[in-house]
């Protein structure tokens, strides 16, 4: 996406998903470090992700999700921000952090990495699908939620999601801002405990949220909180599929 911000001459109008790959292909940007080698959280990645289903099926990114996931599921209050929309009904404003309004943007066209609107009801219910064979197979969903960064130490990374040591298994998460608005969506899948933050003003203090469920656990004398999360500081990971942008009922 710096890629993009370099290279675009028309930051009044949008870009898409077609055009970052063609972006991609015209000037061949040189890659950070040879592959196998470590990790580096990558939006540009999930806009190919994107790009993909759109050459597959024929639709935008946008309506793929909503005709196959969203209503599906009876998510009827989310859906991902398109280009040509001009109306968003019962949108909420997003503001950054010194209370200012955020603008549009010539990256709100680009679907795949960010840019999904939902409540926490919404939300709920995409947790709970992830426990059938509704969203995906469990078999492949098991790789998801697997750890495919062998360099990396305390938290890991899946196929979009992180994960981190939690008592004696894994914590599923995922955090993510764009907009004035950021997240948090975070499952303790032995217990079926989930929490979904969604707030329309940019706060860090959101990835604090994992730690309500070392409480919980507490309660259950699994665990208690441990002294690095505590004074976890990690800010937020800008934009991706699953970060739903707060938008009222």
């Amino acid at each position: 996406m710096y890629l993009c911000s370099s290279v675009n001459k028309d930051e009044n109008g949008f870009i898409d998903n077609q055009q970052v790959v063609d972006y991609l292909t015209r000037y061949h940007p040189s890659r950070y470090f040879r592959p196998d080698l470590r990790f580096n959280y990558s939006n540009t990645n999930y806009c190919l992700l994107a790009a993909i289903v759109e050459k597959i099926s024929g639709e935008s990114f946008s309506q793929f999700m909503t005709d196959h996931f969203f209503q599906p599921l009876g998510m009827k209050h989310t859906f991902i921000y398109d280009k040509t929309d001009t109306v968003i009904p019962n949108r909420v404003q997003g503001y950054n952090a010194n209370y200012n309004r955020s603008g549009i943007d010539f990256l709100d066209g680009v679907t795949g990495d960010k840019g999904v609107y939902s409540t926490t009801a919404d939300m709920l219910k995409w947790d709970q699908a992830l426990y059938t064979n509704q969203v995906i197979n469990q078999k492949t969903l098991k790789q998801a939620f697997a750890p495919h960064g062998r360099w990396m130490r305390q938290r890991n990374y899946g196929y979009g999601w992180w994960l981190m040591p939690f008592g004696d298994d894994t914590l599923t998460y995922h955090d993510g801002w764009w907009h004035g608005f950021n997240c948090a969506f975070i499952r303790d899948v032995k217990y079926h405990n989930t929490i979904i933050v969604l707030s329309n003003h940019v706060n860090w203090c959101i990835n604090k949220s994992r730690e309500l469920l070392y409480v919980l656990r507490a309660t259950l004398k699994e665990s208690s909180v441990p002294a690095d999360l505590s004074s976890d500081n990690t800010q937020g990971t800008e934009g991706n599929t699953h970060s739903g942008e707060n938008a009222s009922e």
